[in-house]
């Protein structure tokens, strides 16, 4: 699951880019902005994950399982390439976790346009991923919240803004009567 965060916001980006190029614009503007708001989180808000915060000692054993997962299923490839993942980027970008930030807007974007059974598959794939990065020792809970309501900002954000765009363009279709000298003076008419 915890890989998937990788892969699946990037393959509805090329899905939307294939089928609609409206939508396609709309999930990417969300996905940039939310992209942008956790950079700033993890600029202005540095927080340790769990794991790290175990081996300073500061709570008691977390153990990182997102390596330890890939070993136990002869998957060392993949867990010494998250390993090396871990050591070279910013350690410290727990606040908010866009791992739990991506499926909310995947959720939030695709639902209205979902069956039941689609529904459920988003809302199912967004709580496995907050369960998947909390009980792997990635994120806080607090963590997870956060990225939701990131989410939840951008997308609302942008809904707002693209509806207003919408009726203005509306309101500048529609025609209007032109001013001349006798409509605007009450003596000519």
């Amino acid at each position: 699951v915890y890989v998937t965060h990788f892969l699946f916001s990037m393959a509805a980006l090329m899905f939307l880019y294939v089928t609609d190029r409206v939508r396609w614009r709309q999930f990417m503007r969300r996905w940039v902005t939310l992209s942008c708001v956790g950079l700033v989180g993890y600029v202005l808000m540095p927080t340790v994950p769990p794991w790290m915060a175990s081996e300073r000692g500061t709570v008691d054993t977390v153990h990182e399982g997102i390596p330890r997962g890939w070993s136990y299923v002869d998957g060392q490839a993949i867990a010494d390439l998250l390993e090396f993942g871990r050591d070279t980027i910013n350690p410290v970008a727990a606040m908010p976790s866009l791992h739990a930030a991506y499926p909310m807007l995947l959720l939030l974007f695709f639902v209205p346009t979902r069956g039941a059974i689609g529904r459920f598959l988003l809302w199912a794939y967004c709580m496995h991923m907050a369960v998947t990065v909390v009980i792997t020792g990635q994120h806080w809970l607090i963590d997870v919240f956060a990225g939701w309501a990131c989410a939840l900002g951008v997308h609302v954000f942008w809904n707002r803004r693209e509806a207003r765009a919408a009726d203005g363009s509306a309101t500048d279709a529609t025609p209007r009567p032109v001013e001349t000298a006798a409509s605007s003076d009450p003596a000519l008419v």
